[in-house]
């Protein structure tokens, strides 16, 4: 535990890990490409921001940021 000084947790690198399952995002297909068949993965965007809550109130939001994945 540690205590969170106003302004002070913007000092702090946070990492969250999200399977991709959650996310609900479409899965490419296969084509025919020059008489191969080929998986063609399908590239999602999505957008996230970060929200810290402290004793179950929402203290700060980060903006939001855009990342893509790909299935």
């Amino acid at each position: 535990m540690f205590s969170v000084q106003q302004n002070d947790y913007t000092n702090y690198t946070f990492t969250q890990f999200v399977p991709v399952s959650i996310l609900n995002v479409p899965m490419g297909g296969n084509v025919l490409n020059g008489g191969q068949v080929l998986y063609q993965p399908l590239l999602t965007t999505l957008l996230m921001n970060a929200e810290l809550f402290v004793d179950s109130y929402g203290l700060s939001q980060s903006r939001y940021y855009s990342f893509s994945v790909s299935r």
